[in-house]
């Protein structure tokens, strides 16, 4: 706060963030905040893939989608994860960006709810089983359930069943409960 009004005359401050709620508020009361949408996936991958071809990156349609997907609208998310996968593993796949960003693919968490949806519970299981054993933080899981959810073409009555759960899901974890 005290550089912004030694140098205030001078100097324009830019700040970005992605949550102005953990910007202090004697800062924000200084600032003209602009609120800019998230930036849909389909206008992510373009620019991705525009990177790629331009930088001469080696890259798979499946790869640049799910940067697309794991950035959720962020396009500096986006471009920060398709250089770190780059320069980690030379090739931009599916698989490279699984390790890079540690959350569970988009294409497994849509076999679970296909499954959930099919009624398929065994099946279910083992994928959310799996999925903690590799390691993966419950809230994460639900998460990207969330997201699919609201993005999947289904019945809307569906839809808020599932949102209805998924909220007393991530409730309880976040209240401390386990992902058993």
């Amino acid at each position: 706060r005290r550089i912004i009004e030694i140098y205030s005359k001078s100097t324009r401050f830019i700040l970005a963030c992605n949550d102005t709620s953990n910007v202090m508020d004697a800062i924000q009361s200084r600032c003209i905040i602009f609120r800019f949408r998230k930036v849909r996936e389909e206008e992510i991958m373009f620019l991705l893939n525009n990177i790629a071809k331009n930088e001469k990156v080696e890259s798979t349609d499946e790869g640049i989608k799910e940067i697309a997907f794991s950035s959720d609208g962020d396009v500096r998310h986006a471009i920060n994860c398709l250089q770190r996968v780059y320069n980690t593993y030379k090739k931009v796949t599916i698989d490279n960006v699984i390790k890079i960003i540690d959350k569970p693919d988009h294409l497994t968490i849509a076999k679970l709810i296909e499954a959930i949806i099919s009624k398929e519970f065994n099946n279910a299981k083992m994928i959310v089983d799996d999925l903690i054993f590799k390691g993966y933080y419950g809230l994460d899981i639900i998460k990207i359930i969330f997201r699919m959810v609201r993005q999947m073409e289904m019945d809307n009555e569906l839809r808020l069943r599932f949102m209805s759960i998924i909220g007393d899901i991530e409730s309880h974890l976040v209240q401390g409960a386990d992902e058993y």
